[in-house]
């Protein structure tokens, strides 16, 4: 098989807590494969790549300004696309392993302490990624079901979710470090603390018009599974706006023809989170207490670790970028069962 994204590994999880690679033409290798390909190509876009320059300069100017530890030297902020499009052909051409895990969130950023120099920068070194077992069950199951809205709703989800930890990424490509702690001011109300910002929702902000959430619907068959209603919401404030995002829309960006911001419904009135939160759930709450999240980087303990899901419900409207101190760079399918074992 000639895969779209180079050098992909995908391992899962096994009953046994073992960890077993997917072979490249299973279904659910393929299902991934495609929503790594469209999170990609979503950042490759002209104002993907340019959201990408926004947050790398916003981070280098602050780091800089704060005296510190980034790889960026002494080049010019000008020079910023031309690292950012090496950052883009590095992931496509080396994209970091993923592991489908059970887990709260739809994914997570796995960062690691990889080097000093970014000419120097190889993805699957310095990254991995973790993705909902739980969503990606679900979305081979809605695609046996002809014209399936979930089946969309799913990938729609997922694709953002990749975008976003490839922020993430993108932090660690221009540190290096195992702690490198995204600088306050580049994040979105209220996510992010005094100490640390986050990136990710940062950019969702630039890119998108807003963060993306999905919200039970209760006609839904599929009940707890469901994709849910997604919804372009302004920031992480209770009060903020929140819209319907245009079913046209999805189906377009699916398709590979991006438009930014997204587009939201028309003849759909705008409510707001509080709102939706008296009439529903955040989806990522339907799974709350179902899955439990792995918060520790099985067999590479140097590891700053970002997770994508409901800020608001977990962590009372205050969302961070995790760290975890320690050392270690080993990364195998092997030592990550191991280590598995241990913590369960």
């Amino acid at each position: 098989m000639s895969s779209r994204v180079g050098s992909l590994k995908i391992y899962t999880e096994t009953k046994k807590d073992k960890i077993e690679e997917l072979p490249a033409k299973s279904t659910r290798y393929r299902a991934v494969e495609s929503i790594i390909d469209l999170g990609l190509s979503v950042l490759e876009t002209p104002e993907g790549r340019e959201s990408l320059v926004n947050v790398a300069v916003a981070t280098i100017t602050q780091r800089r300004e704060k005296k510190k530890h980034h790889l960026y030297g002494n080049h010019s902020l000008d020079d910023m696309p031309m690292w950012i499009n090496e950052f883009l052909t590095r992931l496509r051409g080396s994209f970091p392993d993923i592991y489908i895990v059970k887990m709260e969130g739809e994914g997570m950023a796995i960062k690691y302490e990889w080097g000093d120099d970014m000419a120097s920068y190889y993805p699957k070194s310095a990254a991995e990624l973790r993705l909902n077992r739980t969503i990606l069950h679900n979305i081979i199951g809605a695609e046996s079901q002809a014209g399936s809205h979930s089946y969309d709703m799913f990938r729609f989800q997922m694709v953002v979710t990749v975008a976003h930890e490839i922020i993430h990424f993108l932090i660690g490509y221009l540190t290096g470090k195992k702690q490198p702690h995204t600088p306050p001011e580049v994040s979105l109300a209220p996510y992010g603390t005094m100490v640390t910002g986050e990136s990710g929702r940062y950019w969702e902000s630039l890119l998108l018009g807003g963060v993306v959430e999905f919200y039970e619907d209760s006609r839904d068959p599929l009940g707890n599974m469901q994709a849910g209603t997604p919804y372009l919401i302004a920031d992480g404030r209770k009060s903020a706006p929140a819209r319907l995002i245009s079913t046209n829309y999805v189906n377009e960006f699916l398709s590979g023809n991006f438009s930014f911001p997204i587009r939201t419904s028309s003849t759909t009135k705008p409510t707001t989170r509080s709102e939706l939160r008296k009439i529903s759930r955040e989806t990522s709450a339907l799974r709350r207490g179902r899955n439990a999240t792995t918060n520790t980087s099985p067999g590479r303990p140097s590891t700053s670790f970002t997770e994508r899901s409901d800020p608001a419900a977990s962590y009372g409207g205050m969302f961070q970028e995790g760290e975890a101190s320690g050392t270690g760079t080993a990364s195998s399918s092997s030592a990550y069962s191991r280590a598995l074992c241990r913590l369960r």
